[in-house]
């Protein structure tokens, strides 16, 4: 459970299991949903964090004609006349790791970093998207009561909200301000319908017309880190082409400057004394610290051409990273920025 990647899986699974599975058994995990998908990666995820060998699926439907969801594991088909469209239930049954399933749910709500995807695995169980023909667009998450979790989040996400419990209606989000914030974190982006619904309705909004000079600061002020015109474009609701005419400005008065990495240039304010380059770069670097100096020498480590080697040291120079000696041999400057590796 060590990479990334994988807990951030986990989290949005904690998020689905908290919001539909079956936390008061302390014999088995459950999860309950509708969505093929979601019940795939459910199973997926968890098949890698535990290896449990005992997993069961099972479906309801008004017919028996469904489609097996997990491949390789125990799966029953009951009917349920009820059912409008096929559901199903994913379990495994096992005191010791419900246990320890239930101690990492524990770490991970504590983990501010990992709420925004717990927030994600939440809103594809229990979320809804909504746009009325008054124009009124509504986020909401169907509760009957207050869940402190959820609301902590929203809270550190500074996302206004009311809360609703007639017909479960629960937490209920339509500011323009929010659903930017939203949008933000992709709090759809889990489950394939509502993602396409919440992207469609998001982008149905009228883009926001801003004072003149505003856009300028609100840009500048987002440049502490490092970003592309197309993260800006879609912070603002804006074209590349807008933010694009802003960011040369900013560069024309020496206030920002940009690096080229993979093709895509990443701006950053001048006054953050950073530098910007590609892992290949840091790669040259990393062996020149090794002690291996000459442009041959590099390029033989490397598995690349000289060519295209001393094309990327000669950049570095021009950075001020390096610099060639009268041996030329490459050597690392005394350079007072911070080098950062995207």
């Amino acid at each position: 459970m060590n990479e990334r990647p994988l807990k951030k899986e986990i989290a949005e699974c904690i998020g689905l299991w908290l919001a539909e599975g079956d936390n008061k058994s302390i014999n088995e995990i459950t999860f309950t949903n509708n969505s093929l998908y979601l019940i795939k990666y459910f199973h997926n995820t968890l098949f890698r964090l535990f290896k449990p060998n005992n997993i069961r699926v099972y479906s309801y439907s008004n017919s028996k004609n469904v489609e097996t969801p997990v491949r390789n594991v125990s799966f029953k088909r009951y009917i349920d006349k009820r059912a409008t469209k096929p559901y199903y239930i994913w379990r495994f049954a096992s005191v010791k790791l419900n246990k320890e399933w239930k101690q990492i749910v524990k770490n991970f709500l504590k983990d501010s970093y990992y709420q925004k995807y717990i927030l994600r695995g939440f809103f594809a169980g229990e979320g809804s998207i909504k746009y009325s023909s008054h124009n009124n667009r509504q986020i909401s998450i169907s509760q009957k009561q207050r869940v402190s979790f959820i609301e902590k989040i929203f809270n550190r996400l500074e996302i206004k909200y009311k809360f609703e419990p007639y017909k479960r209606k629960g937490y209920i989000i339509s500011n323009r301000e929010d659903w930017d914030k939203l949008a933000k974190i992709k709090i759809a982006d889990l489950h394939p319908q509502k993602k396409d619904k919440f992207w469609s309705i998001y982008q149905s909004y009228k883009q926001y017309h801003y004072d003149k000079g505003f856009l300028k600061k609100e840009v500048i002020s987002l440049l502490n880190t490092q970003k592309t015109s197309k993260e800006l474009a879609h912070i603002f609701n804006r074209t590349q082409y807008r933010i694009y005419d802003i960011l040369k400005q900013l560069k024309d008065e020496g206030l920002i400057e940009n690096y080229r990495i993979r093709s895509k240039d990443y701006w950053i304010k001048k006054e953050e004394n950073k530098i910007i380059i590609s892992k290949i770069k840091a790669k040259y670097i990393k062996l020149i610290n090794l002690g291996y100096k000459k442009t041959s020498e590099i390029a033989q480590r490397s598995d690349k051409s000289p060519r295209s080697v001393h094309k990327r040291l000669y950049e570095l120079e021009r950075l001020g990273i390096l610099y060639r000696d009268s041996n030329k041999e490459w050597l690392i400057s005394n350079q007072n920025k911070e080098v950062l590796m995207i």
